[in-house]
């Protein structure tokens, strides 16, 4: 039986169907330029020809971020997960990083308060205020203007509402007793309960940003 199986698997290696299918496999994941990727991308993060030769262990706890950076990077996932990439880079590697983002063919789910980072790689974010999600369109700098006409619109409202609040209160106080106003007035004290109060944040809590490419569109989950 042993033999049997030896004898399976050098049939197999000499299969044509078998060596076409692995060959295929290596193209699809873009092996045969692995290797210049890789150094693209550490040369990038801010390694040199000589930092590129040394083993992980021999680099500081940053440099070792960087190095796991890379290697998220290297692997181009269909769904990309960044988390603060740019807390253990230099001016350079952010710029780079930001180029390598804004280019990057699949999904990006970016985590950040790196400005610069948000207004030179994502089209989308997400932003989590008063437990709610809202999706806006544009980098950081579109965010914060369209924002801002938002909660500007969001606070006249309020201060409508307030008013109409008042005027219903001051109606249902002024009528709710006297017999030939008080089933108006019943009527609203039922509309001030149902009024839901229009909550305004006065600051902007940046959670969450995506970052898709234009030929596609993503959904954060």
């Amino acid at each position: 039986m042993e033999r049997g199986l030896i004898y399976y698997k050098k049939r197999r290696r000499k299969d044509p169907f078998k060596i076409s299918e692995i060959q295929t496999r290596l193209a699809d994941i873009d092996a045969w330029s692995g290797e210049a990727r890789a150094s693209t991308i550490l040369n990038g993060l801010g390694f040199d020809t000589h930092k590129q030769k040394l083993a992980c262990s021999e680099f500081s706890g940053g440099w070792r971020m960087r190095v796991a950076l890379a290697a998220v990077l290297f692997s181009k996932p269909d769904l990309l997960l960044l988390d603060e990439p740019s807390n253990y880079l230099d001016l350079e590697g952010t710029i780079w990083l930001q180029a390598y983002i804004s280019k990057y063919p699949s999904t990006i789910i970016l985590i950040s308060h790196d400005r610069a980072l948000l207004n030179n790689s994502v089209n989308s974010i997400l932003h989590l205020e008063n437990k709610e999600l809202h999706l806006y369109s544009g980098n950081y700098e579109s965010f914060a203007k369209t924002r801002a006409a938002r909660l500007a619109h969001k606070q006249a409202e309020a201060k409508k509402q307030v008013l109409r609040r008042q005027h219903l209160q001051s109606y249902i106080d002024r009528f709710r007793y006297k017999a030939d106003k008080a089933k108006q007035a019943q009527s609203r004290l039922k509309m001030l309960a149902k009024m839901e109060p229009i909550s305004i944040s006065s600051e902007a809590t940046l959670k969450s940003l995506i970052s898709h490419n234009q030929r596609n569109y993503h959904l954060l989950l």
